[in-house]
């Protein structure tokens, strides 16, 4: 198997995650949205938006993958999890 688990879909978008434990964002035809080299990645279906961990920095992504914002210590983020 490619990866150790993905979730369901929601709004055709799946976070997935290897044998690593990293982890990344799919589209439901498999293209990789955002790689799979993250410590957490949670999607967001009500805003489209994926909450990205890297280094214990976070950094806020869109429904495309793109990173919208810089990455910051997670009490500077407005995160609900």
């Amino acid at each position: 198997a490619q990866y150790s688990y993905v979730s369901d879909f929601a709004e055709n978008r799946a976070m997935v995650a290897d044998n690593r434990h990293m982890m990344g964002l799919i589209d439901r035809d498999g293209n990789m949205l955002i790689p799979v080299i993250y410590e957490v990645v949670e999607y967001d279906c009500e805003s489209g938006n994926s909450w990205v961990r890297n280094n214990n920095q976070w950094a806020l992504f869109d429904y495309n993958g793109t990173q919208i914002t810089d990455w910051h210590d997670r009490d500077e983020c407005n995160i609900e999890l």
